[in-house]
């Protein structure tokens, strides 16, 4: 993945996107630029990335309109928001070279912004448009394809729920749960999955939008490795984090 991969897939963004706001109050986010960040807006990259980028990091959407138009003025760097170093002093946690900030690709499940005024956080309207999530799952589809990731790790609910609208077999493990419900199935990881479009099988990890990762809600998070150890709070999402990092190495070396 390289800047003119990023500038072809906004066009196909645009294509697919900007007809399912036509008759709705849908704000798409159809500016960009190359700073580092998360897609669509910023580049996806991170300051000195270095492909292959094996993860794919899905989050909800670029935020509000605000918050959009301050980051195309230079006002504000995506990279020194409250999602981007929550989600960065996590992965330095995680500490394994499979998965760092430089090889993974940051994207948003929506493309539309939250109305100025409204906040940064709740459902972003597209979600609530049956016409826009079918144009969202479309556009997903596009990007998995053109990254072909080895993981993909879901920042919060909205990515949650879209991902599973490209995969039957996702949708009826998650349909209608919780997180809490699906840490306490062992359901936060799913490995060896097919995806349609993509040539090989991926990792799926649950975890908490980073804007969120605070005390109340990371209190909630359960893990139990392979091993049978249980892990609770931050070290569940950590050691999450491992597992994957584990699965991109066994697929390195094999």
């Amino acid at each position: 993945m390289n800047l003119a991969d990023i500038a072809s897939l906004r066009e196909q963004m645009t294509c697919i996107c900007l007809s399912a706001t036509a008759d709705t109050p849908i704000v798409l986010a159809k500016d960009s630029n190359a700073e580092p960040g998360f897609f669509p807006v910023a580049s996806g990259f991170s300051p000195n990335s270095k492909p292959p980028l094996r993860t794919m990091m899905m989050g909800n959407n670029f935020g509000d309109e605000k918050y959009y138009d301050d980051f195309l003025n230079g006002r504000l760097r995506d990279i020194e928001g409250k999602t981007w170093k929550n989600l960065e002093r996590l992965l330095w946690r995680v500490d394994r070279p499979q998965l760092t900030a430089q090889n993974c690709f940051f994207t948003n499940a929506y493309m539309d912004l939250m109305p100025s005024g409204k906040g940064m956080t709740g459902t972003t309207p597209g979600a609530k448009n049956q016409r826009f999530i079918d144009a969202s799952r479309r556009f997903l589809g596009v990007q998995l394809v053109k990254l072909q990731p080895w993981a993909i790790v879901c920042l919060g609910k909205q990515a949650r729920d879209l991902l599973a609208r490209c995969s039957p077999d996702l949708l009826l493990r998650w349909r209608n749960r919780t997180l809490i419900s699906l840490d306490q199935s062992g359901l936060q990881i799913v490995e060896n999955l097919t995806i349609d479009g993509m040539q090989s099988d991926v990792i799926i990890a649950l975890l908490l939008h980073p804007s969120r990762r605070n005390g109340k809600n990371l209190s909630r998070r359960r893990y139990v490795d392979q091993a049978g150890h249980q892990y609770e709070n931050d070290a569940a999402e950590v050691e999450i984090l491992r597992r994957v990092a584990t699965f991109i190495a066994r697929k390195t070396r094999s």
